[in-house]
C-alpha cells in the first residue's frame, strides 16, 4: 500500500536528510544503474507470539546486492515486460547464519543506485514477483514505472 506524504511531512524528512520516495525515483523508467538491491522480510525471519491480549509480529529486514539481467534464459522471458536479477549464491549475516529461501519476498522493492559526484542517486525499479526455483537465483520484477503510472491514474481519476 502507499501513503502520500503531504508537502509539511515530505519537507520535515527531506530536513532530516531523508529522500522520500517520488515520482523521480521511478517516471524515468529503468536506467541502467551501478548497484541494484532489494529490501525485504522473508517469511523464514518473521514470528509471531500471541500474548494475552493482542499479537506480536517481529520481522527482520534483509538487503542485499543483485546483479542485472539484460539477457536472463530464454524459459523465463515472457511476452511483456519484466526486469531479471541474480542473487548471489549464499546469503548470509554477520553472525554467520545463512538465509535459505526468498518465500515472502514477493512484493519487496527493487532499488537501483548511480554513483554521482555528490553521492547516490536512487531509483525504484521494480517490485519483486516472482523467484525461478528451477535455474535457482533469479529474481523476477514487474518494472514500477508501469505500476507507478497506473496508481498515478488512479489518484487523478478519483
Amino acid at each position: 500500500m502507499a501513503i502520500a506524504l503531504d508537502d509539511n511531512t515530505t519537507e520535515r524528512i527531506k530536513a532530516n536528510g531523508v529522500e522520500p520516495i517520488d515520482e523521480r525515483m521511478w517516471k524515468t523508467g529503468t536506467p541502467a544503474c551501478d548497484i541494484y538491491f532489494i529490501c525485504g522480510t522473508p517469511a523464514a525471519l518473521r514470528e509471531t507470539k500471541p500474548l494475552d491480549a493482542a499479537i506480536l509480529t517481529t520481522a527482520d529486514l534483509v538487503l542485499f546486492g543483485l546483479e542485472r539481467l539484460d539477457d536472463p534464459p530464454a524459459a523465463l522471458i515472457k511476452p511483456f515486460n519484466l526486469l531479471y536479477f541474480k542473487r548471489a549464491d549464499t546469503l548470509v549475516d554477520d553472525d554467520g547464519n545463512q538465509l535459505t529461501s526468498l518465500d515472502g519476498m514477493s512484493g519487496s522493492p527493487i532499488f537501483g543506485a548511480i554513483r554521482t559526484p555528490s553521492g547516490l542517486s536512487y531509483w525504484l525499479l521494480g517490485i519483486q514477483s516472482a523467484v525461478d526455483r528451477d535455474i535457482g537465483r533469479i529474481l523476477i520484477a514487474f518494472p514500477f514505472v508501469h505500476l507507478g503510472s497506473h496508481l498515478e491514474n488512479q489518484q487523478t481519476a478519483d
